[in-house]
């Protein structure tokens, strides 16, 4: 279950608007806060969530 809540979260960062925040993500993924997102989401792919959720958003915006 928290491999596919992971999943959720990495394609929701990658397809984020320039009003998502990583909390967002994190509660809409059933994460309790982002702090635990965060946790989880660097044990198992090594990156960010924010590091993602910048990567989708384009430079100056």
């Amino acid at each position: 279950m928290r491999n596919l809540r992971l999943q959720y979260a990495y394609e929701a960062l990658q397809c984020a608007d320039r009003y998502t925040t990583v909390a967002n993500v994190a509660y809409a993924a059933g994460f309790s806060d982002q702090s635990k997102l965060t946790k989880a989401f660097k044990s198992n792919y090594g990156l960010l969530p924010s590091e993602v959720l910048g990567g989708a958003r384009p430079k100056g915006v």
